[in-house]
């Protein structure tokens, strides 16, 4: 390691200071970020049907998981504890189980995984309070339906979305042997067009709006909503929409990101592009804050003053330098002696 030493001149002295600050702001976001990459990568594990809620081309993975963790947050914890007016729900449980637990929740049962994410997550938030809701804003939407989406499969009905450029498909099944059905299917007819190929009163493909109802099997049953275009100039934009579907045990509610078609190239695939520098910055960032992280202050050399005699002095000259010692030489016919060490920053280097 390479070592460096603070001096006292006004240039120098900022930089450590603002090396110091910048080691406690650092350290503080390291906890918060690992804690949400830990916390809410729900939504790749294999087997979760809702992901695709959470796969919106405007922000990115890191957003959606934090807008999720702080939904998590706000509905299940009062500042670093769990709910004591409401125990936890089966839908939850359902979140809760579908989540890594490594760190953020522990281990145990629910109640017992829950109060450990309140008490860790309250940390983080209370540090990076206007990070976390600022992230929270623009992916609480998809955040909120996520978890809706999870409950849903703890009740019996499982919800399956697929979010494409031009059209959107959500398949729908009965996972239990409670009968289920949908009961009305309510979205804006400007922005979108959906069918199916049958309700209770239609054997055929139909479309499908708030009177349509489909009793549920095991077997999936498929909307398909094709998204109307709104011309602005040479683009076509597929403005933000949003699908309501009633059922027996509630309404789904998914948010639809907004979309447009260039004359050369989806603004999605612009997105995607956009996310991928993101994450290689955010690895960027991590190295860096890995190097901040091993900054400490360490002990350079140590050395012997220049001896002087009755009245005479040795003063240390080299920045950073303390007295660690001293001969005296007072009446024992001896120089004096004063011994300093320098204190400096090891700082690692750089993968």
């Amino acid at each position: 390691m390479k070592t460096y030493t603070c001096s006292n001149s006004a240039g120098d002295s900022a930089v450590c200071a603002s090396s110091r600050m910048t080691f406690e702001v650092v350290m503080r976001s390291a906890l918060a970020i690992g804690l949400i990459s830990l916390c809410c990568s729900a939504h790749a594990q294999e087997g979760d049907n809702c992901k695709d809620v959470l796969s919106a081309r405007s922000y990115s993975t890191e957003t959606a998981n934090i807008g999720l963790a702080v939904k998590i947050y706000e509905q299940n914890c009062q500042g670093s504890q769990s709910k004591k007016s409401s125990s936890l729900s089966v839908g939850l449980d359902t979140v809760i189980q579908s989540v890594p637990l490594k760190f953020n929740l522990g281990s145990g049962s629910g109640s017992e995984r829950l109060s450990h994410f309140c008490k860790t997550f309250d940390s983080a938030y209370q540090g990076n309070e206007s990070y976390f809701k600022n992230a929270s804003d623009v992916a609480g939407d998809a955040a909120s339906s996520w978890l809706s989406c999870m409950s849903f499969a703890a009740k019996g009905i499982s919800f399956k979305p697929s979010i494409a450029s031009t059209q959107l498909v959500v398949d729908i099944a009965r996972t239990n042997a409670t009968p289920a059905s949908v009961e009305g299917i309510t979205y804006d007819e400007k922005l979108l067009s959906c069918t199916a190929p049958n309700t209770n009163a239609t054997p055929g493909r139909t479309k499908v709006d708030e009177s349509s109802v489909k009793d549920l099997t095991e077997s999936y049953w498929t909307v398909t909503c094709r998204r109307i275009p709104q011309v602005q100039g040479d683009d076509s934009v597929y403005p933000k929409a949003d699908i309501s579907i009633g059922t027996t045990k509630g309404a789904f509610i998914m948010p639809i990101p907004p979309d447009a078609s260039h004359p050369y190239q989806w603004s999605s695939e612009m997105q995607a592009k956009i996310r991928l520098l993101e994450e290689r910055l955010a690895e960027s960032n991590n190295r860096m804050n890995a190097r901040i992280d091993g900054i400490k202050l360490t002990e350079t050399k140590r050395e012997q003053l220049k001896e002087f005699a009755c009245g005479g002095n040795a003063i240390a000259t080299e920045p950073l330098q303390f007295m660690v010692g001293s001969k005296d030489g007072t009446g024992c016919k001896v120089m004096n002696v004063n011994y300093v060490k320098t204190i400096g920053l090891e700082i690692p280097p750089k993968e």
